[in-house]
């Protein structure tokens, strides 16, 4: 990186600002689910993934939110588990509220950037700032203070009989 990007990226490090913990943690998540769906049976959900006596925890290290909803949608023939589901979908809320936060920076252009094609938010993903609290601590935070025991309710209020 040349020392003019480095002076951009340290220029507007100062200024950054991150997404904080709020409502919307807990809101993208719960949105996720309902949207994403649950393929899962009730009588299976009940007896294996909120059971913390079945067979299924021989292979869990905890009874935590994200163990759990790993085993959610767990299949072939879907794509990836409710977990990795809601990860990828808190990221990109995580990112469009960082982008919403920053707007002024990424609409600005520096001469330098423009000419190598890049604008200052690709500066700022390439350069890694140090960030305060990464997407993954807030997405923990918020599988914690739902728990268990909330997604289990919320969960089976979405499955069919």
């Amino acid at each position: 990186m040349r020392d003019s990007y480095k002076k951009l990226c340290d220029e507007y490090a100062q200024k950054v600002k991150y997404p904080e913990y709020g409502e919307w943690c807990k809101k993208t998540i719960l949105k996720t689910i309902k949207e994403y769906g649950v393929s899962d049976n009730e009588e299976y959900l009940i007896t294996k993934v909120f059971n913390p006596s079945s067979e299924l925890y021989e292979y869990l290290d905890s009874n935590d939110p994200e163990d759990v909803l790993g085993w959610i949608n767990y299949k072939p023939h879907f794509k990836e588990s409710l977990f990795n589901t809601i990860w990828d979908n808190f990221a990109d809320a995580y990112a469009d509220k960082y982008a919403t936060l920053n707007k002024e920076f990424i609409d600005k252009e520096h001469e330098n950037c423009l000419e190598a094609g890049f604008d200052i938010y690709e500066i700022f993903e390439g350069f890694k700032l140090d960030t305060k609290e990464d997407d993954y601590k807030l997405l923990t935070k918020a599988l914690e203070e739902i728990g268990v025991d909330g997604f289990k309710e919320y969960i089976l209020q979405l499955v069919q009989k």
